[in-house]
């Protein structure tokens, strides 16, 4: 039953990472898009608050989770940047660069026991990540290649927090308090606060549906994760939005440059996801 759980929210997390795609190309500040997300995704959440409410009276844990919300909405506000500049495919490839951080951070501070099979499949996970970034015997890294593994690195060490905070958290109430402090914190933007309605008056049903799959997708994730290792149970979840996000940037998006090396960089990446 957890794997497909699992499963289907991978899937989901990589459906909603195409239309946020497609919401990038819209000319408004990257913390727009993460102010007005994180806003649909708090109001469209809130009836999990009913179901197995339980919120930490711990002020460690409060501060883990603003240390997860700053890190996690950081990598949103770069995947917009990464998006704007970058192939959804591309951006999808460079972001598993979320599980290796994400098993470093696990093993070193969680204490999560590796084998030798598994660190040479975050090795195949770093190989077929990086291996978009080489064209013709040259290394090319861009803006977009830059924002795709600060979103990367983000995305990663708040899975790691957000294991811990698991703890003293329902991962339904977690999700509701999670997406309210990230619209909190980037309504900081000035810019952001005065875009946000223009934008989801110009872009209602593409922004509710991103919140929606991007909500379903994380609630998944959590509860999942609260049982789970964070170093083997991320990177299944992550390879399965990998494939739907690299797969539809090719058919839906056309995205066919450098097609060959994002076909085998998945396929290296999904090998070492295996052998985890």
């Amino acid at each position: 039953m957890e794997l497909f759980i699992l499963f289907f929210s991978g899937i989901l997390l990589g459906i909603a990472y195409i239309l946020e795609k497609q919401l990038a190309a819209e000319k408004y500040h990257p913390a727009t898009f993460v102010v007005l997300v994180s806003a649909v995704s708090t109001i469209l959440s809130i009836p999990l608050l009913l179901y197995q409410p339980k919120i930490s009276s711990s002020m460690v844990y409060w501060i883990l989770t603003i240390g997860s919300v700053g890190a996690y909405g950081l990598g949103n506000l770069f995947s917009y940047k990464a998006y704007k500049t970058t192939d959804a495919s591309v951006v999808g490839l460079i972001n598993r660069l979320n599980i290796v951080v994400a098993a470093i951070f696990g093993i070193a501070l969680l204490k999560e026991l590796y084998t030798l099979t598994s660190y040479i499949a975050l090795l195949l996970i770093f190989a077929g990540s990086v291996l978009i970034v080489f064209e013709k015997g040259t290394i090319r890294i861009n803006a977009g290649v830059m924002y795709a593994v600060l979103m990367a690195v983000g995305y990663g060490i708040s899975a790691v927090m957000d294991k811990e905070i698991l703890k003293q958290f329902s991962p339904f109430t977690y999700v509701v308090i999670n997406n309210f402090l990230v619209a909190l914190l980037f309504s900081s933007f000035h810019q952001a606060r005065k875009e946000a309605y223009r934008l989801f008056l110009n872009k209602s049903l593409l922004v509710i549906c991103i919140a929606l799959l991007s909500v379903s997708s994380w609630v998944g994730f959590l509860f999942v994760l609260q049982s789970g290792a964070v170093s083997r149970i991320f990177p299944i979840f992550d390879s399965l939005s990998l494939v739907s996000t690299v797969g539809a940037g090719i058919i839906f998006l056309k995205e066919r440059s450098q097609m060959a090396q994002k076909i085998i960089g998945t396929i290296i990446v999904l090998a070492g996801i295996f052998l985890l």
